[in-house]
């Protein structure tokens, strides 16, 4: 299926830039083409994650490919950091049968059940104060 899409996109790819050739008549716009995620799953809007495949199918890549997920994002701490982590892994097993759903609350039931995988620096998280920002949760601890 990867390779299907891979060509398919190849070949839609060649007929924009032939069609945006034919109307601007430049090379200056251009469609560009990237990868094929699959699995892929979409959160919300804006924020998704898969496995990338560039040139090749490779279904078992070192890291997921990630846009817009919060575990990610600076200042998170390291528990919510490996939770997503781990619900990302599972969800792209290519030999998957669960729902992400069901994956969610499987990967929360275990870091509850098996609290002693914990220890307290795990659970810090850091943030920046800003006087002139409207940060509500800093703003809240300091005041």
């Amino acid at each position: 299926m990867v390779k299907t899409t891979m060509g398919v996109m190849e070949k839609l790819r060649n007929d924009v830039n032939t069609f945006l050739r034919l109307k601007t008549r430049s090379d200056y716009l251009k469609m560009a083409y990237e990868e094929v995620l699959f699995p892929v799953a979409f959160t919300e809007k804006k924020k998704y994650f898969g496995i990338d495949h560039e040139e090749t199918p490779n279904f078992e890549p070192r890291e997921p490919f990630i846009r817009g997920i919060d575990t990610v994002k600076q200042g998170k701490s390291q528990v919510f950091k490996t939770i997503g982590d781990r619900i990302m892994r599972r969800a792209m097993d290519i030999n998957n049968v669960q729902s992400l759903h069901e994956i969610v609350e499987d990967v929360l039931r275990d870091a509850i059940i098996n609290h002693e995988q914990w220890n307290f620096e795990q659970f810090i998280e850091t943030d920046a104060w800003k006087p002139d920002k409207d940060n509500k949760a800093v703003q809240r601890f300091i005041g």
